[in-house]
């Protein structure tokens, strides 16, 4: 039997300045989002590293959307 490929996108993961710069925040609101939450903003927490799924992200905007 032959394998299949995954069907699965490999994750886009980000750290702090990055993800900061993707959602338009700065670093300092993104690290202050650690210690208390108040946003909601997604994290991977990985021993003392903060990571971010762009994916995870992308929804958290989308539902933040308002119309005007």
């Amino acid at each position: 039997m032959t394998p299949t490929p995954s069907t699965t996108k490999p994750r886009r993961i980000a750290r702090r300045p990055a993800a900061a710069d993707y959602v338009n925040l700065s670093p300092a609101t993104l690290a202050a989002e650690v210690c208390r939450p108040r946003l909601g903003i997604p994290m991977i927490k990985a021993g003392r590293a903060c990571l971010y799924d762009l994916d995870a992200l992308d929804a958290w905007l989308d539902a933040r959307r308002v119309e005007v």
